[in-house]
């Protein structure tokens, strides 16, 4: 099991975030190959490309986050098909759009006996299709903790 020690921050969204490894070029992923079937992403503070759909987004504390799921998946249950995505801004996007992603994985976690959650953040975001019926996108769960989100969750006042 990999020890995550290297190097830990503090997030806008007052969490610790954990990063591991050296900056790469970016390198185009599904997003269950981002998130493989570890406790935690081997792909720890690499840059990836990858692409999904939008199924909700949130604001935290003055952060925005995606939540995105692979369009199609690879039928593993030991990986997760979705992830969170950090911006600055949604700008125009809508759940159900197809975007494409590539920014830094990361590790989140809200406290020492939590699980993580992975995340691409800081993330430079591009629409590929507008948004259809989200209810006709593949839904599923994310990340090895789970964030209980899908297209027709509205907290916060988000689609």
């Amino acid at each position: 099991m990999r020890v995550l020690t290297e190097r830990i921050g503090i997030s806008a969204l007052g969490v610790a975030m954990v990063f591991s490894g050296t900056a790469h070029a970016a390198r185009s992923l599904s997003i269950p190959q981002i998130q493989g079937s570890g406790v935690v992403s081997a792909h720890v503070g690499r840059t990836v490309k990858t692409q999904g759909v939008v199924t909700a987004i949130r604001r935290v504390r003055g952060d925005t986050l995606l939540y995105v799921q692979d369009p199609v998946g690879d039928n593993d249950p030991a990986t997760s098909d979705g992830i969170v995505v950090s911006v600055a801004s949604a700008g125009d996007i809508k759940a159900g759009d197809l975007i494409e992603v590539e920014g830094q994985v990361s590790e989140v976690t809200n406290g020492a006996n939590s699980l993580s959650v992975t995340s691409i953040s800081p993330a430079i975001v591009k629409k590929k299709e507008p948004a259809g019926d989200p209810g006709q996108r593949r839904r599923g769960d994310f990340g090895r903790s789970g964030c209980g989100c899908d297209a027709r969750d509205t907290r916060d006042g988000d689609p």
